[in-house]
């Protein structure tokens, strides 16, 4: 999905505002609400938003009903001008730095999204969370480069994972179109791990959230599926493990992704040893098949699961099936999570406990930001690295970064520091590099005016020549 950019002048900018009163101001008249001189500014419920005048607009998004004394409007801005927005609150109101840390903006094109996600129930949350921690938990092992050991992991670096922003977009309700959109954005913000995943595995990463949106939602359309039994299959399991847990009842509808080559229903009550050899013997035949697709990923990922009834230590004979399938790993931590037995609560020193913690305590929309400032934002100022440098954070580690209201992710500040280091290298060389040419031309220049005095000391004009005797 992309952001549809209009002009002023465009019909199709008017944008319909259905479930939140609105209030359109001009540049000044924002400035003058910011400062506190229109304090009986009120919003108008359910009109259409048309910012076509001249000046430069700015939308205030109201909760139709206050719920709240900390209550606050979201800031829409269109979104082709939403960088000079920034720049233009950072040229003129400099008691709010960075903006977005103080007060929620987000794309004008983008509200219709907003207000169609649906928020996952209370009762739900849990056990949702708890599923997206064990995904977040098995892609923190391979960015570790499969270390085997996590327990004294930062939880930002965590919580920027692919799969900690998917997550958290699924429990905030947003529909898929705008789940692969954060996706995108995610891997601009995150391109180290995009280089170390490559973009096959973040196609893959974005389809397992694609599939666990619709076993959640208990819905799909067809291109969920693709017309593939199996991926039908393991919606079905999902939906139902969250439900009961891991029983052979359920276990017996994946044969179909199987492939007959494995009976899962009877692994649960089956010596490890004989867990371990079904485990080994479906992984040794993904390389001979060369599938494409997630169902033997899946499959091989809730063979480990069972292998160990749900216990993430499964995660230290991992690292050979990390290699040849990483998003079977994820798909390891996901299915693990889903066993009465698992210990995701607990592995890595409470890890998975802070991060379902987490998930489960919502942020609210119309509240106070709870990150460093917005994805919009920090693109208009990695122009200026020193200014990110400079910023006030709530991390040494990280800059917590929201794409979207409730889908934050984290951007380590040693990438920004060594962008910035190298912009100073590079200045430092071409100073060098000019300093030199200088040198040189100035000796170029003195041999010059010297070369003809020193050939005329070498020869003497009245001299003459020697003879030979």
């Amino acid at each position: 999905m992309s952001i549809r950019q209009t002009r002023p002048s465009d019909p199709r900018r008017v944008i319909p505002v259905r479930e939140f009163a609105t209030a359109t101001l001009s540049r000044q008249e924002f400035l003058d609400w910011l400062g506190g001189d229109r304090t009986d500014l009120t919003g108008t419920p359910y009109q259409m938003v048309e910012p076509s005048r001249r000046d430069r607009q700015v939308v205030l998004l109201y909760r139709p009903i206050s719920q709240s004394a900390l209550d606050q409007p979201i800031v829409a801005i269109p979104i082709e001008e939403i960088s000079e927005f920034f720049a233009f609150m950072a040229t003129y109101v400099a008691s709010y730095k960075p903006f977005s840390a103080f007060h929620r903006v987000m794309p004008l094109e983008l509200v219709e999204e907003f207000e169609n996600r649906r928020p996952l129930e209370a009762e739900m949350i849990g056990s949702v969370a708890k599923l997206v921690a064990g995904g977040v938990v098995a892609e923190h092992f391979l960015r570790e480069r499969s270390r085997v050991d996590l327990a004294g992991s930062v939880l930002s670096t965590a919580k920027s994972t692919l799969s900690a922003t998917l997550g958290s977009a699924v429990i905030a309700g947003y529909e898929q179109i705008v789940i692969a959109w954060i996706s995108d954005q995610w891997a601009s913000v995150n391109r180290r791990d995009r280089a170390i995943f490559g973009s096959a595995a973040t196609t893959d990463i974005l389809a397992i959230w694609n599939l666990l949106f619709s076993a959640i939602r208990d819905e799909a359309s067809p291109s969920v599926y693709h017309g593939s039994p199996a991926a039908q299959a393991v919606s079905i399991f999902l939906r139902t493990a969250m439900e009961t847990g891991v029983t052979p009842d359920i276990l017996s509808g994946l044969r179909v992704v199987s492939r007959g080559e494995i009976e899962p229903e009877k692994l649960l009550t089956a010596s490890r040893e004989d867990r371990i050899r079904s485990f080994n013997r479906f992984v040794a035949g993904m390389n001979e098949r060369s599938a494409v697709g997630l169902e033997e990923p899946f499959m091989a990922g809730l063979l480990l699961a069972i292998v160990g009834n749900g216990s993430f230590d499964m995660l230290r004979s991992a690292r050979e099936l990390a290699e040849r399938s990483p998003v079977s790993i994820i798909w390891f931590g996901i299915c693990a999570a889903l066993f009465e037995e698992s210990n995701i609560l607990t592995t890595a020193n409470c890890l998975g406990r802070r991060l379902v913690r987490d998930l489960c305590s919502t942020a609210d929309p119309f509240g106070p930001p709870r990150a460093d400032l917005s994805l919009f934002e920090y693109r208009a100022m990695t122009r200026e690295p020193e200014a990110l440098a400079q910023m006030v954070t709530g991390n040494a580690d990280a800059l917590r970064i929201e794409i979207l209201p409730g889908v934050d992710t984290y951007v380590a500040r040693g990438s920004i520091d060594r962008e910035r280091r190298l912009n100073e290298d590079y200045n430092l060389m071409a100073d060098s590099f000019r300093e030199i040419r200088l040198v040189v031309d100035r000796v170029t220049r003195r041999m010059d005016l010297t070369s003809d005095y020193r050939q005329r000391d070498l020869y003497v004009d009245d001299a003459k020549p020697r003879r030979r005797r």
